[in-house]
């Protein structure tokens, strides 16, 4: 059985595995409240339209995917992963089961940190603080 902190490294690797597939961008609104302008290799196309929303809706969805284009996801992926590896659980200690007491939080308690905890969060995987 996978553990949380496995879990959480998982879909932090899925979610960047995607954002590395997707054109790199840059991704932009230029006020066409219908389109998400990406910039590929063969200069600019369109990468998503809306035309049947209503126009602030449109604008508001363009502008939130432009926000979130793949370099800015992939940025994200890499801070989690950096995380992960510094909040990651100890050895067993004297047979008690791994702790989740990583060096940078030194807590000695057999629970995650609120680290691993807000990541799992932001990821939708649940914590039980059963698992290793």
């Amino acid at each position: 059985m996978a553990t949380l902190h496995e879990h959480i490294t998982a879909a932090v690797e899925k979610r960047l595995a995607v954002a590395q597939a997707a054109t790199p961008g840059p991704w932009e609104y230029d006020g066409n409240p219908s389109a998400v302008v990406v910039g590929g290799e063969d200069g600019r196309s369109l990468c998503a339209s809306a035309y049947n929303w209503p126009d602030p809706v449109c604008a508001a969805n363009a502008t939130f995917i432009a926000a979130n284009d793949p370099a800015r996801i992939i940025r994200d992926c890499r801070r989690d992963l950096k995380v992960l590896a510094r909040h990651r659980p100890t050895a067993d200690i004297e047979g008690r089961g791994p702790f989740y007491n990583c060096r940078w939080c030194s807590a000695p308690v057999p629970r995650h940190c609120a680290e691993i905890r807000d990541l799992a969060e932001a990821y939708e995987i649940g914590v039980d603080d059963g698992d290793g």
